[in-house]
């Protein structure tokens, strides 16, 4: 009878422990969706010194910079920008004409061994995307360093990609 008992009591303590698991479960909160993208910067590999980093920025105004290479700053660095910056970069790409390039306008070969730097602007509308080819020296190619270079200064990120950016 006494062994009968312990059993027993194991038994209750070892459903009692499987019970409390499952009662003491915490309701969890469904992940916070990421910020939405509106535009990105991708400079890549060349043959020399070239800085390669990428630049991503958020409608929600967070800017995330990695300098992989020959950058001022090597890593990544996350910040924010105001309203008023993120409506000048919106500004920027309409005002370059970014959303009117042909996708393939910036591909030729004048020079070789230059970086490519892939550019995307996503904005409240359509999805564009182009590769700007930086030994190309046609009137678009040239568009596109200007878009470039005033977007790296109108997020501060020129100061991380250094002089030669």
């Amino acid at each position: 009878m006494k062994l009968s008992l312990i059993c027993v009591r194991w038994f209750l303590i070892a459903i009692a422990l499987s019970l409390s698991g499952c009662v003491n479960m915490v309701d969890q909160a469904e992940p916070e969706a990421p910020p939405k993208l509106l535009a990105t910067i991708e400079r890549g590999y060349c043959y020399g010194n070239c800085p390669i980093f990428s630049l991503k920025i958020y409608f929600d105004g967070t800017v995330k910079f990695w300098g992989e290479q020959h950058t001022a700053e090597v890593g990544g660095k996350t910040f924010s920008l105001t309203d008023e910056q993120l409506s000048r970069i919106r500004s920027e790409f309409l005002r370059k004409g970014f959303l009117f390039l042909n996708n393939r306008c910036c591909e030729c070969r004048d020079v070789t061994d230059a970086p490519s730097t892939l550019i995307t602007y996503r904005g409240n509308g359509p999805f564009k995307q182009i590769k700007h080819y930086h030994g190309c020296s046609n009137w678009a190619s040239r568009n596109l360093a200007s878009l470039e270079a005033s977007i790296l200064k109108l997020t501060g990120a020129s100061a991380w990609v250094g002089e030669d950016g």
